[in-house]
């Protein structure tokens, strides 16, 4: 499904990447590293808002899940790492 944010992520984080090596070289002046600076910052706070975004459609889609199943799936995770199938709390 392709949102007009197809690719945002990819594109900013791609971007900070660079301004990440071009701050490491050290190769610009003052001005020009405070304002990558500034820019990295707003695409990292960019990145991570998609993130989130992300991470909240896909709950909102798993939340179509029976809630039996789901439960089920969590009942039988308790119990795999216990040899003996007892529950210790």
């Amino acid at each position: 499904m392709a949102t007009k944010e197809s690719g945002e992520f990819e594109k900013a984080l791609t971007r900070l990447e660079a301004i990440v090596v071009a701050l490491e070289r050290q190769e610009t002046t003052l001005d020009e590293s405070v304002g990558l600076y500034r820019e990295g910052t707003a695409l990292a706070k960019r990145c991570d808002d998609l993130l989130r975004e992300a991470k909240a459609a896909l709950e909102a889609a798993a939340s179509g899940v029976p809630r039996a199943a789901t439960e089920s799936r969590e009942h039988a995770n308790l119990f795999a790492d216990h040899e003996d199938g007892e529950l210790s709390l």
